[in-house]
């Protein structure tokens, strides 16, 4: 993974990459993991995520790991991140583009 990346990250952050740079089932089940320690999910107070349709998304194993953790993972239909995730498209795409 690139220095610049983490460099000045803020403490406790996690960083993963895998070797092509996208995303993978691998690395979403390490998100999701991440994600359930800091949200504190529980039978009685569950937690839910709203990821979009990317295969690495909608595996058998992050399913399974959110059921388990009391975690409702509802998924956003495939290609509608441009009208359901504004700020993915404004912010991160400038991002993105600077890097």
């Amino acid at each position: 993974m690139d220095s610049k990346l983490t460099k000045n990250g803020p403490p406790g952050a996690l960083y993963e990459c895998s070797k092509n740079g996208w995303t993978n089932d691998e690395i979403f089940l390490i998100w999701v993991k991440n994600f359930s320690d800091y949200s504190n999910p529980t039978a009685e107070k569950p937690v839910l995520l709203i990821p979009d349709n990317h295969g690495s998304h909608i595996t058998l194993a992050a399913f399974q790991y959110c059921r388990d953790n009391h975690i409702v993972m509802l998924s956003l239909r495939p290609h509608s991140s441009h009208r359901m995730q504004p700020f993915d498209v404004t912010f991160f795409l400038a991002i993105v583009g600077s890097l």
